[in-house]
């Protein structure tokens, strides 16, 4: 039996490697293959053919009803020994067993295959010539048993494979033995042959995948087809597979879909190539883009600075970033201050002076802050008239009177207070009316400036003649003090104590 071993592995070696597939529903398989036995129980062996005797080999026949299960029959011709019991030597023994199971077949690669299956076995025992009538009686028969196959292909072509199996047979009621029970392993290694039912990588059907899908317009959907070949392989076929739009509106440019109007849109694919199944289909949704979620990023608050004087507003806008790139007002913003009253976006700056500070709260955790500077106005007019005059001369006076009127023009809700002031030259009467004809020139040097009158006319003023000197009236240089106006924000004036009649003279 080892000459079957050497010539099965010249065989392997005389086969040509080539690429193959696993065979098909349909393909016969026929094979022969060389055995050795281990055996057990009754069939101990005493004499020196035991290592002879566990050599064998025979042959058999498959049928693969689908690429993955095949239905196989084999048999095997076996010589063995077995003790004759009270005997001096053991009796020679021809062991033919037989196998009908079912395989699982699992590709492993191209040419590679695993294969299991369980089987039952029918097993026929006779004697060697020359056997007694007793021994015959005793041993020839046969009886039955289960058991299992295991193993791999490497399959060289479509048509041939080298096989190596493991076998393990139990039977539980030896013919040779009423007493125990046989378990017999057993390595089989040879040669397969596969007749029809190999397909030459035909193509059965395609599929394409996904079979559904969900875009936004403007997005794009990509297929692609698989196909199925009849040795159970899956091949891309995309590259030569053909789709076109059934209905609707979307561009279509080879298996890639571009969604351009809402709706859903069948998509089919065909591969004229296939021999069963030659056409698919795909069904693809196209939804509206939906708005994007768009949040504030950012606020503003504007004016960011303000320089105010007491008492008067400012009015505030508050500006939202969102993070679409837009802009826009924010009505419901809540803006308070630590400093003056804030009524909606108007800001009335307090009577004190000071820095104070305006915080919108925008929301979404946003807020913005400005800043208001309050600064009060107390401008004074001195060395402003000549002796017993009222007209303004001294130019340094005239540029405070244009600043004092474009700050007028800038808060138009400021009102001021004026006060005239004289020397102590002349009767205390005239100094009253003189200071008052002074308060008169500076308005109306504030009108040629463009303040209107009537506004001014509401302001408070006062002559206090020479009852609040400021200089020494026994000099040149002090009397020209005296001769002075002083205007100031309404909030911060300060009052003096007594009249022109200089009554509480200081």
């Amino acid at each position: 039996m080892r000459r079957i071993l050497v010539v099965t592995a010249f065989g392997l070696l005389a086969v040509s490697p080539a690429a193959a597939q696993k065979p098909q529903k349909g393909t016969w398989e026929l094979g022969g293959f060389g055995r050795y036995n281990w055996y057990d129980g009754s069939f101990n062996q005493s004499d020196s053919t035991k290592g002879q005797n566990s050599w064998g080999g025979g042959g058999r026949i498959g049928y693969f009803f689908s690429p993955k299960w095949n239905l196989e029959l084999d048999g095997s011709y076996n010589t063995t020994d077995i003790d004759e019991p009270g005997g001096p030597q053991s009796v020679g023994l021809t062991y033919l067993p037989f196998h009908l199971g079912v395989n699982y077949n699992a590709r492993i690669s191209n040419s590679f295959m695993f294969h299991i299956g369980p089987r039952l076995n029918y097993n026929s025992y006779s004697v060697s010539d020359g056997a007694s009538a007793a021994q015959v009686e005793q041993f020839e028969g046969s009886d039955f048993g289960f058991g299992g196959i295991t193993g791999f292909r490497l399959k060289f072509s479509d048509a041939i494979s080298a096989r190596l199996d493991g076998t393990l047979d139990f039977i539980p009621s030896p013919k040779n033995d009423d007493a125990s029970s046989n378990t017999m392993a057993g390595v089989q290694l040879g040669l397969s042959a596969f007749l029809g039912g190999t397909c030459k990588d035909k193509l059965d059907s395609i599929r394409v995948e996904p079979k559904s899908q969900n875009i936004f317009v403007g997005d794009r959907a990509t297929l692609r087809v698989s196909g199925y070949q009849c040795d159970g392989d899956v091949v891309d076929v995309s590259g030569a597979t053909t789709a076109r739009l059934l209905a609707g509106a979307g561009a279509l440019a080879g298996l890639t879909f571009t969604g351009t109007t809402a709706g859903c849109y069948d998509i089919e694919v065909s591969n004229p190539a296939a021999r069963k199944k030659t056409t698919d289909q795909a069904r693809i949704c196209v939804q509206d883009r939906p708005a994007p979620v768009v949040t504030l990023d950012r606020c503003e608050l504007q004016p960011t600075t303000s320089t105010v004087p007491p008492g008067q507003t400012v009015n505030y806008r508050v500006t939202g970033y969102y993070s679409d790139g837009t802009s826009r007002d924010l009505p419901n913003a809540t803006l308070n201050a630590n400093g003056g009253t804030m009524a909606g976006r108007v800001y009335t700056a307090p009577t004190a002076a000071g820095t104070y500070t305006i915080t919108a709260q925008c929301g979404d955790g946003r807020s913005a802050t400005a800043s208001v500077t309050v600064v009060p106005i107390r401008v004074t007019l001195r060395a402003l008239f000549e002796f017993n005059k009222t007209n303004v001369y001294i130019q340094t006076e005239i540029d405070s009177l244009r600043t004092v009127a474009d700050l007028l023009k800038q808060y138009p809700n400021l009102s001021l207070t004026i006060q005239g002031h004289t020397d102590w030259v002349g009767s205390t009467r005239y100094n009253e009316t003189l200071g008052t004809r002074r308060i008169q020139a500076v308005m109306d040097t504030l009108a040629n400036y463009g303040i209107d009158r009537a506004r001014m006319n509401a302001w408070t003023r006062t002559s206090y003649g020479e009852c609040q000197p400021i200089g020494d009236n026994r000099t040149n240089e002090g009397r020209a003090l005296n001769r002075r106006v002083e205007l100031t924000d309404a909030q911060n004036a300060k009052v003096y104590e007594g009249t022109a009649q200089c009554t509480n003279r200081p």
